[in-house]
């Protein structure tokens, strides 16, 4: 089932033999599909995940080869925006003062935009551990915080 406005995020463990840890199925929710490798980082006692991704389109390969070229960045990019093109980062979601934090981990991914627009577009990737997967969730377009 798809909702509306939401792409489908799995992360699974790579196959035996794979330089890479861990492997990422992607659809945006326009439909774009993206996969590649996730390596698995800690610092300062946080982990945290990041890996470049691959359209699995070639129109969406040749707008996201043509995407920063220019140097343009996202519209809607936060302040501390440090991602290239085509890369995710996923980090464990903070937790709330007071009770439970709705998922296990947040993440953003840069890629071009279905209508071409300078500067692409970013996602948010919010996720949980999964049963047969390392990490299952959606993927919605980025908004920034009021």
């Amino acid at each position: 089932m798809r909702i509306h406005g939401r792409g489908r995020f799995r992360v699974r463990k790579a196959d035996k033999g794979s330089p890479v840890p861990y492997v990422v199925d992607l659809t945006l929710p326009d439909g774009r599909a993206y996969k590649g490798p996730l390596r698995k980082h800690v610092s300062e006692g946080t982990t945290w995940y990041e890996g470049f991704l691959d359209a699995q389109s070639l129109g969406a390969a040749l707008r996201d080869e043509e995407l920063n070229a220019d140097g343009a960045t996202p519209a809607s990019a936060p302040p501390k925006f440090n991602l290239w093109p085509r890369q995710i980062k996923i980090n464990t979601a903070p937790v709330p003062q007071e009770g439970k934090a709705r998922c296990d981990y947040l993440g953003t991914l840069w890629v071009s935009a279905s209508d071409g627009a300078p500067g692409g577009q970013l996602f948010t990737v919010v996720a949980n551990r999964g049963l047969l997967v390392v990490m299952k969730g959606y993927v919605v377009r980025y908004r920034p915080r009021r």
